[in-house]
């Protein structure tokens, strides 16, 4: 039970976040609107970085027991972190392919705005990319949702699709775009199998970190 209600508070706690950061600016007195992109981001750091903070509190006991087996199993995790990335992969992009051949939207709006803004503001878009979003959505999709979950076959499923869905909620222009749910779901869905079998966060973070650094490459060798 405590575990429960410590991962309902965190996940509480995760999906206010964005609304109770506003606040300091908004005692400043200072419009989001009109902020440019790289001090409205520079900003949006920091408050990941407090976020990662956060979860630490809650978490450091056993945050330190995973860092002691992933550094005592490093190499057996990291085989099966790639392996497993790479068969998130082959089958993200295979949804992908098929989604962007049937219907007229060719990429995720999520992708294409991160696009736009690593051409602009590079260094904290990449900061944001590699470092705070490995961890904070690993640790919200997979470790809190695991602690919630007793039923292993459900959390993969509803860790898969709330993944999924937070990379297009918001964004999608269209009802077509929520197809774009799948991609992401799958590779979600390799993410929790791999929690699921390594009881270790920091594995699916060294899996996320290696996939948005595969798609910052790929970025800009596409430019």
């Amino acid at each position: 039970m405590k575990k429960i209600g410590k991962s309902l508070l965190i996940i509480f706690f995760y999906v206010t976040y964005s609304s109770l950061s506003l606040i300091p600016l908004i005692l400043l007195n200072i419009n989001i609107e009109t902020m440019p992109d790289i001090l409205y981001y520079l900003y949006y750091l920091i408050m990941q970085f407090i976020f990662i903070l956060f979860l630490y509190f809650f978490f450091q006991d056993e945050i330190k027991k995973m860092l002691v087996d992933f550094n005592n199993k490093y190499k057996e995790y990291l085989e099966l972190a790639i392996r497993y990335w790479v068969v998130g992969l082959v089958l993200m992009i295979i949804s992908n392919v098929i989604i962007s051949s049937l219907t007229p939207v060719e990429l995720p709006e999520n992708e294409e705005a991160v696009r736009g803004l690593i051409n602009v503001i590079p260094i904290i878009m990449t900061s944001l990319i590699l470092f705070t979003a490995p961890i904070i959505e690993e640790f919200i999709y997979r470790k809190v949702l695991y602690d919630l979950i007793p039923f292993k076959i459900l959390y993969i499923i509803i860790s898969s699709l709330t993944f999924g869905l937070a990379h297009v909620l918001g964004m999608a222009s269209s009802a077509l775009s929520y197809l774009y749910i799948i991609p992401y779901a799958i590779l979600g869905a390799v993410f929790a199998i791999a929690y699921v079998k390594t009881k270790n966060i920091f594995v699916t973070i060294s899996m996320h970190f290696v996939h948005n650094l595969f798609t910052i490459i790929t970025i800009f060798l596409m430019k």
